[in-house]
């Protein structure tokens, strides 16, 4: 075993004992009760193992970097704990802010589109292409 690998499932992180599964049950939090977040250990070493007491903070002075798992447990929102917006936005939307040169230009892009399709079909009439049209003058070519 001289690869450094090789010693990989022979080492054991557990140094503290603690047993090798743990269970965490922690319950979401009520209407109008703030987030709970819950810091899970993976670096073994925690006194609280399973939770995190930032021992990890020690191992990454020295070069490890494992830092805990954190869970975001949400309350169910409802109107006394979501923030509402006070003022609205640049645009009509109102979910997003749009800058003003970008409403501008889109509405000019909206009309080039549009009068670039009105284009294409006057063309169209004109000259009278039609499907059954372009597909017998391609019979004609591969011929």
């Amino acid at each position: 075993m001289s690869d450094p690998v090789d010693y990989f499932d022979h080492v054991n992180f557990n140094t503290r004992h603690y047993p090798k599964y743990s269970h965490v049950i922690e319950t979401f939090p009520g209407k109008d009760q703030p987030d709970t977040i819950v810091r899970i250990c993976r670096c073994w070493q925690s006194r609280r193992f399973p939770y995190c007491d930032d021992t990890h903070k020690l191992l990454a002075e020295m070069g490890d970097d494992v830092g805990p798992f954190v869970a975001l447990m949400k309350s169910e929102k409802t109107k006394r704990n979501v923030i509402k917006i006070q003022q609205p936005l640049g645009n009509n939307n109102g979910s997003y802010a749009v800058p003003k040169s970008f409403v501008s230009s889109s509405k000019v892009v909206a009309l080039a589109t549009l009068s670039t399709f009105a284009l294409g079909y006057a063309l169209n009439r004109k000259f009278g292409f039609t499907k059954n049209s372009i597909s017998s003058d391609a019979k004609f070519a591969t011929t």
